[in-house]
């Protein structure tokens, strides 16, 4: 994918198109400085704009947005939508970027985001286009300021083929005046004004590169050539330009400034009229509309699609093939929801006014005849902007509010976060295999199928096959009989509901929905599949769609490393850390390894081989919106979604590790334990006395992987040490990087540290974003009840800023600042302010007694004490909570006096309990959850308490 800064090598690929043809269809291109598109509602109106005035493709500058990305832009007073590229700084200022209307979007090749000053699209048509727009610094700018900015140009330049069409356009700042003598090829007979430096600098690029200024070559009145004007109006100049190159000088039609669009700024819109024909992407194929499963949550609809099913059922005689069971079973389920579910529309909700659009309209008119009127209809619109901003959060609020009441709470946290601030970005960038970008959106499906394709087929593992290790029979074998009508009802209402569906478009609700209706039925196919070893086919085709991957996390192992790094560092014990990284572990995984794998590890032959029926002929599609690319087979990996691939998974990754230690003991944290590895699906950390043994254990962990497929990425694999003393670990001749933080599933591990400073620090960032994308659709608005702000505050910015908070080791200054983040949180959501002098405990008990942090970590972290109790002995939490270090270690002087168990004991105070009677107590569940309750409301100590420095004896209940 491209980055920003970059400037992409153009090549010429084998389908070009001849050159000689030449382009009918006539399209409209602009160059506007909008002045801004942060002010409220400002991007919908300048694409209001450029849709009356028919443009389709807008070079805008200055935009003063933030970074750069693809956008959504809905127009305000239609469901047309606008695309917005955009090329940003790291502040409000400058900005380029284009506008492209929902029709020509469909060409759009690639976006390239240079810089705030820089940006180039590339169009596909007859003849490959590439607009660059740009927003060039002002004549008293230093010289060696514009001289960069010119350099990157020409760089532009020289990475774009000759043969293609390029136009730059945008606000260059420069007069390039009408004296032709020198630059006849160049500028035409219409400039304006006398030169200046910028203008010169423009003349003399234009001129090295064989480009022509559009701008000076059409005859129009001066007041149609003229781009910006002093809003005194005392001045004008010709400060936008046109540019194109001189071989495709015949297709430009016109150009001219466009005195009549207005966005407040004091800069016209330019309109260059191109002969260009544009490819249209293929129209796509009608696309299955998705159905509203929710609504089958109410009794009546429910009773109706199983009455609708019944009748449907009964109809349809069993079949011996397991294809067109599948078959029938899924129509029929669409079409008895159908009438029920109607499908889910997506529209876009319009909030600017009448009333704004008609001050929008007045301001055009005064605009050139009273400008003291049209400054306050500038500050008028802006007002009437926020206004209706504030309205649409209202409805917004207003809507969130009926979704809580009604306990429809996928409604509500679905709306909030599509709400919350972040817009729908669409990266488009996408390259091939040897650099450049795609050029076209069959090449974009293309290109993707080509990714997904290596992603999930590599080459067989080299070298003879390995027989896994052979594990000892377990004392109960897995069942392979013959899944009864129980069992098949448990698994169809232990599916999540949500979800996805497959090419069927069946969801998980409509199966639940299905109840007695269904299951019969279901459970007749389910059983052919037994039978004959035979899965559906349409089972084993799966659709891609690419998104980011979320983090996940594993308390059980964040508490495991952060015990062994707290051991270590108290007792000066130097252990090396290295954090493995596999590359695409669950993409890789070899089925003909995977099979013997399972075989070693006594799963019934039955089961392996429906696994094998699953895998075999597996296919997949990629989806990008609404296109879909071929299909192509599947021949590695486990399955994507699949619910059975995160065990397959630890299978092989636990018989790779089983090899690896097989005769090492690891590291040791207590007499007679030791530890080798943390496994958490394909986070892995091993654990070594020294660099030599950490190297070793990496050349064994590669060695033995490379059967299953599996490789590691000595990029991503880090190392670190518990005393921060360097080390030197190699994996295949590579020295891997030392670091002095990590993040191991979620959580930030720090060397030489045992207090938790880093990761709460990183806590607070991450919940104040989350906190403030919701501030305008929920916590500002009166509308939305406190009750359900307060339930939105704990369910989706408590649990970012406490997550693995029951392992932390808290020093007070962090346990301050968290409290602070809470206070600030809750004061907010109140709309009170630190001067009205309100106090913390106040605001608390206003907020629905919501607990001090420091109480929710107390909370948590005992919950997560009574959970290691009540484990098994042989488990590595419970092992390191209660097994003592080995006698000939002895504590550094300097190491930190507050650790975990210490906490823990602190707490247990407040509950008059001790160490050893927490234990027992914590054996029984009901009991340890009735102590962790009271920690939101701990006893006042009696006067015998005080007085005799010990507690009283506990009251009967």
């Amino acid at each position: 994918m491209g980055t920003q800064g970059a400037v992409e090598k153009w090549t010429t690929g084998q389908r070009r198109r001849t050159i000689g043809i030449s382009p009918k269809v006539a399209i409209n291109l602009g160059a506007w400085n909008v002045r801004t598109g942060h002010h409220v509602g400002q991007k919908e109106l300048i694409a209001e704009e450029l849709r009356r005035c028919n443009i389709q493709v807008a070079a805008v500058s200055e935009l003063r947005l933030v970074g750069s990305g693809t956008t959504i832009v809905a127009s305000p007073t239609t469901d047309v939508t606008t695309m917005l590229y955009f090329s940003g700084g790291e502040k409000r200022e400058a900005g380029v970027g284009f506008m492209v209307d929902h029709r020509t979007s469909a060409s759009i090749i690639a976006f390239q985001p240079i810089s705030e000053w820089l940006a180039v699209l590339t169009i596909e048509g007859t003849v490959t286009t590439h607009v660059i727009a740009v927003y060039a610094l002002t004549e008293t700018s230093p010289d060696t300021n514009k001289d960069d900015f010119y350099e990157r140009l020409q760089l532009i330049l020289d990475a774009t083929p000759k043969t293609d069409l390029i136009v730059i356009a945008g606000d260059l700042n420069a007069h390039v005046g009408s004296e032709r003598l020198g630059w006849e090829a160049t500028l035409g007979r219409f400039g304006h004004g006398e030169i200046n430096d910028n203008g010169l600098r423009l003349l003399s690029f234009a001129a090295a590169n064989n480009m022509v200024i559009g701008n000076s070559i059409f005859q129009h009145p001066l007041k149609h050539r003229l781009t910006w004007r002093n809003p005194s109006g005392k001045d004008s100049a010709m400060l936008d330009y046109v540019l194109i190159n001189t071989r495709f000088r015949s297709s430009l039609q016109d150009v001219r400034a466009m005195r009549g669009p207005d966005c407040g700024s004091d800069h016209y819109l330019i309109r260059a009229r191109l002969r260009l024909k544009l490819h249209c992407a293929k129209r796509a194929a009608p696309k299955s509309p998705r159905l509203d499963w929710r609504q089958l949550a109410n009794a009546a609809r429910r009773q109706e699609f199983q009455l609708a099913l019944s009748n449907r059922f009964a109809q349809l005689a069993d079949s011996d093939d397991v294809d067109e069971e599948e078959q029938k079973i899924a129509e029929a389920i669409i079409d008895s929801a159908r009438p029920l579910c109607p499908p889910i529309r997506c529209r876009t909700q319009l909030w600017i006014s009448e009333e704004c659009l008609d001050l929008v309209a007045k301001r055009k008119k005064a605009k050139l005849v009273d400008f003291e009127r049209y400054r306050q209809l500038n500050r008028d619109i802006r007002r009437m902007m926020k206004r209706d901003r504030e309205a649409y959060w209202d409805q917004v609020a207003h809507d969130l509010e009926e979704a809580a009441s009604r306990h429809e709470y996928r409604t509500l946290y679905r709306t909030l976060r599509d709400l919350s601030g972040k817009s729908k970005s669409i990266n488009d960038n996408i390259k091939k295999a040897d650099g450049t970008f795609v050029r076209s959106m069959a090449e974009r499906l293309q290109r993707w199928k080509e990714f997904f394709d290596g992603l999930y087929n590599h080459d067989p593992p080299q070298g003879p096959a390995v027989a896994p290790p052979v594990i000892d029979l377990p004392p109960v074998l897995m069942s392979d009989a013959e899944p009864t009508l129980e069992e098949v009802k448990l698994a169809v209402y232990a599916l999540k509901n949500g979800k996805s569906p497959g090419l069927d478009q069946v969801a998980a609700e409509g199966i639940k929905a299905g109840g007695d209706t269904l299951l019969p039925r279901l459970h007749n196919l389910i059983k052919l599949i037994w039978r004959l070893d035979k899965v559906p086919t349409r089972w084993k085709k799966a659709i891609i769609i690419p998104i980011h991957k979320k983090g996940r996390g594993c308390c059980d192992q964040i508490f495991a490393l952060r015990q062994l790094v707290e051991r270590y560092i108290r007792y000066g014990q130097r252990t090396v850390i290295a954090f493995i990284d596999f590359k695409s572990a669950f993409d890789c995984i070899d089925w003909t390894a995977l099979w013997r794998t399972l075989e070693a590890d006594h799963v019934p032959p039955k089961i392996i081989s429906l696994l094998k029926s699953a895998y075999d002929g597996s296919t997949s599609l990629v989806r990008i919106r609404n296109d879909l690319s071929d299909e192509f087979e599947i021949k590695t990996g486990v399955r994507q979604g699949d619910v059975a691939s995160p065990l397959l998974f630890n299978i092989v990754i636990d018989a790779i590790m089983r090899r690896v230690f097989n005769g090492r003991r690891g590291v040791q944290f207590a007499d007679d334990q030791f530890v080798t590895d943390l496994m958490f699906a394909d986070d892995s950390a091993i654990f070594a006395q020294d660099d030599a043994e950490a190297t070793d254990i990496l050349y064994d962990i590669a060695r033995h992987a490379r059967p299953y497929g599996l490789k590691i990425s000595a990029e991503k694999t880090k190392v670190m040490t518990t005393d921060g003393s360097p080390a030197i670990v190699y994996l295949e001749d590579v020295h891997l990087e030392q670091v002095q933080k990590f993040k191991y599933l979620g959580s930030l591990i720090q060397e030489k540290k045992i207090a938790a400073t880093a990761d709460i620090h990183s806590r607070i960032g991450q919940a104040t974003a989350a906190f403030a994308s919701l501030r305008r659709c929920v916590w500002r608005k009166s509308n939305v009840i406190l009750s359900t702000k307060i339930r939105l505050y704990r369910s989706m910015i408590l649990p970012i800023l406490l997550y693995g908070s029951e392992t932390w080791v808290i020093l007070k200054q962090d346990l301050n600042k968290l409290e602070v983040f809470q206070m600030r949180c809750l004061r907010q959501i109140l709309q009170v302010s630190l001067r009205d002098r309100i106090s913390n405990n106040e605001i608390r008990h206003r907020c629905h007694d919501q607990p001090s942090i420091d109480e929710q970590i107390q909370r948590r972290q005992l919950r997560w004490f009574g959970h290691v109790c009540r484990m098994s002995d042989h488990r590595l939490p419970h092992r390191l909570l209660w097994r003592q270090c080995p006698d000939h270690w002895r504590i550094r002087r300097d190491a930190p006096k507050k650790i975990w168990v210490k906490q823990i004991e602190h707490d247990l105070k407040s509950r008059r309990l001790n160490f050893e009677q927490a234990k027992t107590v914590a054996t029984d569940r009901q009991a340890w959850k009735k102590i962790v309750g009271e920690i939101d409301t701990p006893a006042a100590p009696t006067a015998v308490y005080w007085l005799r420095g010990r507690p009283s004896p506990p009251t009967a209940s």
